[in-house]
Order: structure tokens, then sequence, then C-alpha cells
């Protein structure tokens, strides 16, 4: 079976199936032009008969019902895309806010119910396509603008899904940059930390026979007591100077944070 829908062109008669990823239905249809024979799968299929039935002109052709029918399932689909993009964005305000614990598996989710709508509408396509090739049916040219329309609508829909996929890929790869900054930032208050000690370890790793203090027996509790001492001059300068000029925008509760978030 189709993973949404399908449907194929028979001598005499036309038969397929539709499966709607929002509504959790499914059902089959068999197509002939003197009767149409509806074969639920999957979810309750008489409601939406029930919202049809007031709409069937007089002396409705069973391929003009099944055009009715496929409509109406995409009666309230435009609708929900507005609401998917109201939460995307509040979604979005959420993570400029830092404010959302699992962005990940929220996007993922949405992708993957994205990926299902992008794929039911390209498929709806093809569907009124092929209903119109459908050579045993001998529509009408109205009965065939009809399902012209409605290949025109399932394509305006998958239109719709491919915007959100591509707002809901923008959203997952700022995400990305996002954590990537983070990660750099925290190099580089460490790199920066570090970068005194360094500078002295690379000094006395050089091992000229006349380099002060070498062979001095406190030489070594020297060093590392000025080290020591350089460092706590060096940050205090660097995270906590009051002069706006010198003074990095990290204090230690800003580091703190920013490595217990990586870490997490």
């Amino acid at each position: 079976s189709a993973a949404y829908c399908q449907v194929e062109n028979f001598l005499g008669s036309t038969q397929g199936i539709i499966r709607t990823p929002r509504r959790q239905m499914a059902f089959g249809f068999y197509l002939r032009p003197e009767y149409l024979l509806l074969v639920p799968v999957a979810g309750q299929l008489q409601p939406v008969l029930e919202q049809v039935h007031p709409a069937v002109p007089a002396g409705c052709s069973p391929s003009r019902f099944l055009l009715l029918l496929l409509e109406q399932l995409l009666g309230s689909d435009l609708p929900h895309f507005q609401q998917l993009w109201e939460q995307f964005s509040a979604l979005e305000e959420s993570l400029l806010r830092q404010e959302e614990q699992q962005p990940y598996q929220r996007i993922i989710g949405y992708r993957k119910q994205l990926n299902a709508y992008h794929a039911y509408y390209e498929q709806l396509g093809d569907v009124g396509e092929q209903m119109q090739e459908s050579a045993c049916l001998q529509m009408e040219a109205e009965e065939l603008r009809g399902w012209q329309l409605y290949a025109n609508r399932a394509d305006r829909l998958h239109n719709h899904a491919e915007m959100l996929r591509e707002y809901l890929l923008q959203l997952y790869q700022s995400q990305i940059e996002l954590r990537q900054n983070r990660i750099m930032a925290l190099l580089t208050v460490v790199t920066t930390i570090f970068l005194p000690l360094t500078l002295i370890t690379g000094w006395y790793g050089m091992n000229f026979p006349n380099m002060l203090a070498l062979r001095w027996k406190y030489g070594y509790l020297v060093v590392i007591l000025l080290g020591a001492a350089f460092l706590a001059v060096y940050l205090y300068r660097l995270f906590w100077q009051p002069d706006p000029a010198i003074r990095v925008d990290f204090g230690a509760s800003a580091v703190a944070r920013l490595f217990a978030r990586l870490t997490a």
C-alpha cells in the first residue's frame, strides 16, 4: 500500500487509497461511471461523509462525489498551517530568550510532521492529475475543472508545507550555530585564562644556561608564586576591572553559567 495516497486507472475503473496524516484516517475507493465504493481502512469516515452530504448537488456523479469528499478533507488544512506558523514563531521567540529546555526534540518532532504533510500534498496533486486522465469516467468539462482546481489547491498546500519546512530548518541551523558560538566562547575564555601561564612555560622551557633562577633551589616555588600572582592580577583586570575600555563582558557567574549550559 502507498504511504499516503495512490490512484491507479484500469480498464473501466479507477481505484486507489487515501491516507490523511493529520486526521489519522485512511480509506480505499473503487470508482466506476455507475457507482463509487468506499472502504474504510483506519479512522472514522462516516463523520466526513455527513459533512459532505449537504453539499452534494442533485444528480451528482460518483466521481463528483469523490471530489467533494477529498475537498472536505482539505477544508481545515490551511488554518492548521496558520496554527503551525504561530507555534513556530512562539518557538523562535522562546529560543531567543533561551527558555526552551529541549529545542532539538521539538524541532525534530515538527520536522517529521511537516515531512508527512509535504509527501501527502504532493501525492494529492498526483491524485488530481490521475483523475483528470481517467478515460473511463467520461467527465464533463466542469467536473474536469473541479479536479484541476483540486490539484492546484493541493499544490498550494504543498508549497505552504515547503515554506514551513524551510522556516523550521532555519531555526534548527540557528540553534546549531548558537551552540557552536557558545563552545567557541568557552574555548576563548579558557585560552585567555591560561595564556599567561603558557607564556611563562614557554620561557622556562627553553633551558638556556644562564637563565634567571634556573639553578636556584627556590626558583621553582618562586615561579609558581609569580605565575599565580600574575594570573590573579590578569584575571581581575580582565573580568572585574570597572574600566569599560578593558573590561570583558564576562563575569565569574556568566562563565559558570556558560560552562554549566555547555556541559549539561
